[in-house]
C-alpha cells in the first residue's frame, strides 16, 4: 500500500470514529448498564452513524481497520453485544472493543505524522497553507503498472523518467517557458510503483492532456491492426499538429519545431512501451488501463527467473560445502589412522580385508 493511500485511508477512519463519537457512547453505555440504565438508543444511533461512514471505505480503509482490530464495528451482527451487556462474555467483548478503538484513536495520528510526504497531500487537496514557491505549481502523478509475477527493470524506470522529462520540455517550448524546473517530489511503491512530479501548472496540465490523447488513441485502435502500431498512434497526437501550426504561423522556428516533433514522438513511444498510467485516465476510462497500457516484456524481469537463479546459486554453494566437508572428513580419518601405530594398523587392515596398512590409510 502506497503512503498517500495509507494516509488518506487513516484520515477517513479517524474522521469516522470522531464523527460517530463511538468510543464515548459505548463507554457510557457500559457504565450505565452496570446500573441497569443501558443507553440502547444512543448506542444504536452511534453505531449506525459509524456504519454509514464505513460503508464508503475502500480496500485500504478495510485493511487498516482489520489491522487495528476494529473491522467488526460496522457489522450489525455484533452490535447486540455492545448494546445489551448481559453476560461476562459481553462485558469482555465491550472492553476489548473499547481498547481497540482507543488504540486506533491514539496511534493513527502518530502513523499519519510518520508517513506524511512533504507537501504532496497539500498539493493534491489544494491547501492554502503551502509555501509561496508552490504557487502556480501542480502535481503529475504517474503509476508504473507492474504485471503479476514480474518486476520492472532499471531500463524501464529510466525510460519513464526520460519520457516525462521530454514531455515537459516539449510543452514548455510550446508555451515559450523554461523547462528546467521540473522536479520529482515523491516516489512510492505498493503493488505498482508511483512517482509524483512537480512543475508549472500550465505545463503539467499540457502533459496530462498529452497522456490522455495517447490513451484515447490507444483505446480507439485497440481492436484493429493500427492498434498494434505505436507509430500510427504517436503520429496522430494533437500536440504534433499544434507544433506544426505554431511553425506555420511563425511562432516556432522550423528547426526547433522538427526537433520538438521528433522528441515528443520518441517520448510518446517510450511512454506506451513502458506501461504508465495517470489518475486522470482511471477517472474517465471505460476500458481497463492496466490491460491496454501493459509494458513491453523486454522491460520486465520475471520473478520466477530470479527465484530459479537464487536456487541454482544456493544449490551450487551447498554442493561445494558438501564436497569440502567430505574432503575434511576423509583427511581427518586418515590422520587418525596414521596415529595408531604400525602394529595396530596391521591388525585393522587384516580384519577389514586390506592388502596392506598403507591401503587402509589411503581409504
Amino acid at each position: 500500500m502506497r503512503r498517500d493511500v495509507m494516509y488518506s485511508a487513516s484520515k477517513n477512519i479517524m474522521n469516522a470514529l470522531s464523527a460517530s463519537n463511538i468510543y464515548k457512547v459505548i463507554f457510557n453505555n457500559r457504565l450505565a448498564s452496570k446500573d441497569g440504565r443501558g443507553l440502547n438508543s444512543e448506542s444504536l444511533k452511534s453505531l449506525n452513524s459509524y456504519s454509514l461512514l464505513a460503508a464508503k471505505y475502500g480496500d485500504a480503509e478495510k485493511e487498516i481497520c482489520k489491522f487495528m482490530n476494529i473491522g467488526e464495528l460496522n457489522n450489525p451482527a455484533t452490535w447486540h453485544q455492545l448494546i445489551e451487556i448481559k453476560s461476562p462474555e459481553d462485558e469482555k467483548y465491550v472492553i476489548k472493543t473499547l481498547q481497540n478503538i482507543r488504540f486506533a484513536q491514539i496511534h493513527l495520528p502518530k502513523l499519519l505524522k510518520l508517513i506524511q510526504q512533504n507537501f504532496v497531500e497539500g498539493l493534491k487537496q489544494g491547501s492554502d497553507n503551502l509555501p509561496s514557491y508552490f504557487k502556480d505549481k501542480a502535481l503529475l502523478s504517474i503509476t508504473v503498472v507492474e504485471q503479476e509475477g514480474y518486476l520492472s527493470s532499471p531500463k524501464r524506470l529510466s525510460k519513464v523518467l526520460d519520457c516525462i522529462d521530454a514531455f515537459y520540455t516539449v510543452i514548455a517550448a510550446i508555451h515559450q517557458q523554461a523547462s528546467d524546473d521540473l522536479m520529482v517530489l515523491a516516489i512510492d511503491s505498493g503493488h505498482d510503483k508511483f512517482v509524483d512530479f512537480l512543475g508549472v501548472e500550465k505545463i503539467i496540465n499540457g502533459i496530462k492532456d498529452l497522456i490522455i490523447s495517447i490513451w484515447d488513441r490507444k483505446v480507439f485502435h485497440r481492436n484493429n491492426q493500427a492498434g498494434a502500431d505505436i507509430h500510427f498512434i504517436v503520429g496522430a497526437l494533437p500536440v504534433i499538429e499544434e507544433i506544426k501550426r505554431l511553425k506555420d504561423e511563425g511562432e516556432l522556428e522550423a528547426d526547433l519545431a522538427e526537433n520538438l516533433i521528433d522528441d515528443v514522438a520518441k517520448a510518446a513511444t517510450q511512454f506506451i512501451e513502458s506501461g504508465v498510467i495517470i489518475p486522470e485516465i482511471n477517472a474517465q476510462a471505460s476500458h481497463d488501463p492496466r490491460e491496454l497500457m501493459k509494458p513491453e516484456a523486454r522491460l520486465l524481469v520475471s520473478q520466477t527467473q530470479i527465484i530459479d537463479q537464487k536456487i541454482t546459486i544456493d544449490s551450487n554453494i551447498d554442493s561445494e560445502e558438501t564436497d569440502f566437508n567430505e574432503k575434511d572428513e576423509v583427511s581427518e580419518q586418515s590422520g587418525e589412522l596414521e596415529e595408531l601405530g604400525e602394529d595396530e594398523l596391521a591388525k585393522r587392515s587384516q580384519l577389514l580385508g586390506f592388502d596392506s596398512p598403507s591401503d587402509l590409510v589411503r581409504g
